[in-house]
């Protein structure tokens, strides 16, 4: 768990200094910290994208691209372009993506969700 958590870490900060994650987890106030990116970031992945949709990619400072409909019909997978061959898609190994999601949605939802006094 707390290799994933760094790795998560990692991501947002990276992120958060590209054109692609500023459009994708705000431009972010002065004021905000990594846990509001962290939000965003479990907001966008958990509850926003449409992983059956779209694809990611990180070429050209990251953008989202619609997914053939080969690869829409395994909707479990992530879909993740390869920047040395736009071709080959290395998420699509991936399976039973759908659980990650749930973990990013449920985080979300508790964390936003009021604590009854």
């Amino acid at each position: 768990m707390r290799g994933d958590a760094l790795r998560i870490d990692s991501w947002i900060n990276h992120n958060m200094h590209t054109p692609w994650g500023q459009r994708i987890l705000g431009k972010g106030h002065p004021h905000e910290g990594l846990a509001a990116q962290l939000m965003g970031f479990m907001e966008l992945y958990g509850k926003t994208f449409n992983f059956r949709r779209f694809g990611i990619s990180i070429r050209d400072g990251g953008y989202s691209y619609e997914r053939n409909t080969e690869s829409m019909e395994s909707g479990d997978s992530l879909s993740l372009e390869d920047p040395q061959d736009p071709s080959n898609d290395v998420g699509r190994a991936s399976f039973a993506f759908y659980r990650i999601k749930a973990v990013f949605s449920n985080a979300f939802t508790r964390l936003t969700t009021p604590a009854i006094e």
